[in-house]
């Protein structure tokens, strides 16, 4: 029996490799802005940084106004992409005449053609003047 225990338990640990656990990582992580943060408009912007694992290393973003309007958008590139995960930093610009809730999108491309990218990022943010 204690042979049968063991030889399953080792089973059960070389199945487990990294690569499953890497499928399962969200292909893109936002680490700044938090949700919730405020973020002011003008000046050289606000940092817009994380990791990714999408096609070509390619990241967008869009900033929505409270309306649902975008009224600043940009993209950049991860250090890695298409199936490695790298990390990404840029910076955003808008501008706003009032206090107001908005929404930070980051995405990849929809290289397919499906209508929409196949991995989105969506953050709640407040928009300072």
């Amino acid at each position: 029996m204690r042979r049968l225990c063991l030889l399953l338990l080792v089973a059960a640990a070389t199945a487990l490799t990294a690569a499953p656990l890497q499928a399962a990582a969200p292909a893109i992580v936002v680490k700044t802005p938090l949700a919730g943060q405020a973020v002011r408009s003008g000046g050289q912007g606000f940092l817009i940084a994380g990791t990714a694992d999408v096609f070509e290393a390619n990241v967008s973003f869009e900033l929505l106004n409270a309306q649902g309007r975008r009224i600043a958008r940009g993209y950049t590139t991860a250090t890695c992409g298409t199936g490695c995960s790298g990390r990404f930093a840029a910076r955003l610009r808008f501008h706003v005449l009032e206090r107001q809730r908005g929404t930070l999108v980051v995405h990849d491309d929809d290289a397919a053609g499906a209508g929409h990218p196949p991995h989105s990022v969506r953050l709640r943010l407040v928009l300072l003047p």
